[in-house]
């Protein structure tokens, strides 16, 4: 729990005592200053705050809870521990009232006591440093959505933008596979929105989501989405919540959301996680159609799966499945606004057609657009989105 950079400001009358506590602490790693009073201590604090301070109570002089008052209002998120004799218990007390992190009592026989209650002290510091941190990330990120708001509402063309800026980088290769998408408004903002981003060394997520309806109203339902997710990743890496890595935990937390807003709007959701490591997807269906289609050399099929739309109402949970993948695919996700630019009449014929335009190896986004025809429609009846997940096989095409 120790690090070199952790300097500890060890303050008491006795050089004896500091003298031992100084050797020890460096010992296991720590950088130590020395003060024999307050007025030396509060010199050494102003001019470069240490890490954590120990401060005797007793102190000759400025007492150490006139120290401890001087420079908790100097810098309160900085640890103080206090050092004190059996009967100096409620002096000890007041120092806590005070903002003291801890205290020791003296003499001190056991150093080991002491390096425990020093590293408990900063490794609590530094989870609120990092929270701190965190929630100003969020509300950095807050006021960017709410500005990406605002800007939707007065002028389309710029929400067109605002909305696109809010999206992944095309072609994201990790490892052996590669994530690409296409995303086409039918008006200048869109009901569709697709994402993938890391979580960990081992696990990426991704989703394809569709909301109910088109223009600004739908495209801000995509907004709420983006920072709902992203929400959730900070959460994971603050080491709050394990959400972000289960499909189903997702799907809950974002219905629950969404319906109390009360919008009067639903999306339809795919939402997965890949590990890299082991090419395993877990994923759950939040109503979305048409399925996920998997291709490889040995097959061409839509994913199985089911599940409620997001925000029409409460469902206690929401299916996850796990599925190996195989060592070559294209894994091909749509918005359904696909199936109304397919020139095949029912829904069994235009599944049985996008399988057959599937099943090519290493298949690219491009060729999906030209092979569906998207592009000849003008203007497009719906939304229309596609994300694309490829892992080549180095043996061959597939």
């Amino acid at each position: 729990m120790t690090q070199a950079f952790n300097r500890i400001l060890t303050v008491d009358s006795e050089s004896r005592i500091r003298t031992e506590i100084t050797t020890y602490l460096e010992d296991n790693g720590f950088v130590v200053i020395q003060a024999e009073n307050g007025p030396q201590a509060l010199e050494l604090f102003a001019a470069n705050p240490p890490d954590l301070v120990l401060s005797e109570l007793n102190l000759p002089g400025l007492s150490g809870l006139e120290l401890l008052t001087a420079m908790t209002r100097q810098a309160a998120e900085i640890p103080v521990i206090m050092v004190s004799q059996v009967d100096e218990i409620n002096s000890a007390m007041q120092a806590l009232r005070l903002g003291a992190w801890d205290y020791i009592i003296k003499p001190i026989t056991e150093m080991t006591v002491l390096e425990h209650a020093i590293c408990k002290a900063l490794e609590r510091s530094r989870l609120l440093q990092e929270n701190r941190i965190y929630r100003e990330k969020l509300e950095q990120l807050n006021l960017q959505l709410s500005h990406s708001l605002q800007q939707l509402e007065q002028d389309q063309e710029a929400g067109r933008y605002v909305q696109a800026q809010l999206l992944p980088q095309n072609h994201y290769q990790v490892a052996e596979y590669c994530f690409s998408y296409r995303l086409i408004p039918s008006l200048y903002v869109s009901g569709d929105f697709i994402d993938y981003f890391k979580i960990d060394a081992q696990n990426i997520g991704f989703y394809i989501a569709d909301v109910s309806g088109h223009g600004a109203a739908a495209a801000f339902i995509t907004i709420l989405l983006k920072s709902s997710i992203s929400q959730m990743l900070a959460d994971f890496k603050a080491g709050y919540q394990m959400s972000i890595l289960q499909p189903h935990q997702v799907l809950a937390l974002l219905n629950e959301s969404l319906a109390k807003l009360n919008l009067g709007k639903y999306l339809t959701i795919v939402y997965a996680v890949l590990n890299i490591k082991t090419n395993k997807l877990r994923y759950s269906i939040g109503g979305h159609h048409p399925m996920p289609i998997l291709c490889s050399e040995d097959s061409c099929e839509f994913l199985q799966g089911n599940g409620f739309a997001i925000g029409i109402m409460a469902p206690n949970s929401f299916n996850e499945l796990v599925i190996q993948l195989p060592n070559a695919f294209n894994l091909i996700l749509f918005s359904d606004g696909i199936l109304e630019v397919l020139p095949q009449q029912g829904l069994k014929a235009q599944q049985a057609y996008l399988l057959d335009l599937m099943r090519l190896p290493n298949l690219a986004i491009e060729e999906i657009w030209d092979k569906t025809g998207i592009m000849r429609h003008d203007p497009l009846p719906d939304d229309i989105a596609c994300l694309l997940l490829n892992k080549v096989s180095v043996h061959g095409k597939w």
